[in-house]
C-alpha cells in the first residue's frame, strides 16, 4: 500500500503513521467465526472486528482523513468508521493481532 506522502508526491518514503500510534483509538468486538465444523466447533468468540473512527481521530491530520475517506470508502460505514475483521485463526488473540496488522498496512 502507498503512504500518504507517496500518494501526494508519487515517491516512496517510510511509514507516515507508525505502528502502535493509533492503538488507543481502536475498538474491538468479538463474535463467533463462521465456517464448516462439527457440533463443538466455533463455540468461542474468535472472530475479531476492528473499528476506527476516521472522522474523530485526534492523531490524523485533516488531509489524511480526507484521503482515507476517499480511498477506503467501501470499508467505511455511515458513521465514518473503518471496519476490518479477521477470523482466519482459531485464536482470538491471533485474530486481533492479524486485524491490527492489516489496519496499519491499509492506513499506510
Amino acid at each position: 500500500m502507498l503512504t500518504f506522502v507517496e500518494i501526494i508526491r508519487g515517491v516512496q518514503t517510510e511509514q507516515i503513521i507508525p505502528i502502535g500510534s493509533l492503538d488507543h483509538e481502536l475498538s474491538f468486538s468479538y463474535s463467533r467465526s463462521s465456517g464448516p465444523g462439527g457440533q463443538s466447533v466455533n463455540k468461542l468468540n474468535t472472530k475479531v472486528e476492528l473499528r476506527f473512527s476516521i472522522i474523530t481521530s485526534s492523531v490524523l491530520y485533516q488531509d489524511q482523513k480526507e484521503i482515507l475517506l476517499k480511498k477506503l470508502k467501501t470499508k467505511i460505514n455511515l458513521e465514518g468508521e473503518l471496519l476490518l475483521t479477521s477470523q482466519s485463526s482459531r485464536s482470538q488473540l491471533q485474530n486481533k493481532q492479524l486485524v491490527v496488522q492489516k489496519f496499519y498496512e491499509i492506513i499506510n
